[in-house]
């Protein structure tokens, strides 16, 4: 296993987004817009660890793993649809029943 430069800036922007993900949520005014932002970050930072780990060769030694990466991408378009929408409509909102199914794909691949 060799580790070169394009492994070296994957794991270093994997965490640079989970730091950042860490700065954001600790915002002393917790808008859920934060919150949307911050797991935006976080999912990131995980699908730049799956890069690393797919370059790396792990889905052949530990494909059960591999696989509980692989919903993460669906993960990304309801949290930007609902980042934008608590921007919108400020302070007060909050997820509705409706809401949940955005979530449906996601739900499925796993």
């Amino acid at each position: 296993m060799v580790i070169g430069l394009i492994e070296i800036a994957l794991l270093l922007g994997a965490a640079q987004g989970m730091l950042l993900a860490m700065l954001i949520f600790q915002k002393q005014r917790q808008l859920y817009a934060n919150r949307f932002l911050s797991l935006l970050m976080l999912l990131y930072s995980l699908i730049l660890i799956q890069m690393l780990l797919t370059d790396l060769r792990f889905d052949e030694q530990y494909p059960r793993l591999m696989l509980a990466l692989l919903g993460v991408p669906f993960l990304v378009a309801p949290l930007y649809y609902f980042y934008t929408k608590s921007l919108i409509r400020s302070i007060h909102y909050k997820l509705s029943k409706a809401d949940w199914f955005h979530f449906i794909p996601f739900a499925l691949v796993e």
